[in-house]
């Protein structure tokens, strides 16, 4: 009888040390999910406009270089006619990195581009949007152009390297010619 006691006894022990380790086992994955979220947060910090890297040759444009540029590029961009374009159209990446870093570069130094706008320069889309979510697509675009852009490579390989699709840009010139009520 003893010695059913003393199994019995030495299973429930076997018992409280399994159940013990799983509890602190789980404590401690869930910690390291904590700690992996709270790393993927950090990640996922906001760009600063005024940190972007952008080519040194842009860097270096005198503001009229900067502004002549910008207007070409706008100028484009009103020519191809984005605003009566497909939704679906708009996905077409058609923006080179050296264009978009020029953009992103007057939006920086935070000069005005004085050039014709009306409402039948951009798609409807950028008029139902939300400021929040305006915001949150300028995040996902900026993330994109830090993510892949080498802002080391020549001017030839940048304007190689397709980058945005004319939505992204679209917003792009939108914000950069409503800055002041959208950056506030």
């Amino acid at each position: 009888m003893n010695l059913i006691f003393f199994v019995f006894l030495c299973f429930i022990l076997l018992l409280i040390i399994i159940v013990l380790y799983l509890i602190f086992s789980r404590k401690t994955n869930t910690v390291k999910k904590e700690e992996i979220i709270n790393v993927e947060k950090k990640q996922k910090e906001k760009i600063k406009i005024s940190e972007l890297p952008i080519p040194s040759k842009i860097e270096s444009f005198s503001t009229s270089t900067l502004l002549k540029a910008s207007t070409k590029i706008f100028d484009i961009f009103k020519a191809i006619d984005y605003a009566n374009r497909s939704e679906h159209s708009l996905n077409k990446i058609e923006w080179h990195s050296w264009q978009v870093s020029i953009l992103l570069q007057l939006l920086k130094t935070n000069y005005n581009l004085n050039v014709e706008v009306s409402k039948n320069n951009f798609h409807p889309f950028l008029y139902r949007m939300n400021k929040e979510e305006f915001l949150r697509q300028v995040d996902e675009i900026l993330e994109k152009y830090v993510c892949e852009v080498n802002v080391k490579r020549t001017k030839d390989e940048l304007c190689k390297d397709m980058l945005l699709s004319g939505r992204e840009v679209s917003i792009l010139f939108f914000l950069i010619l409503n800055k002041k009520s959208l950056l506030k």
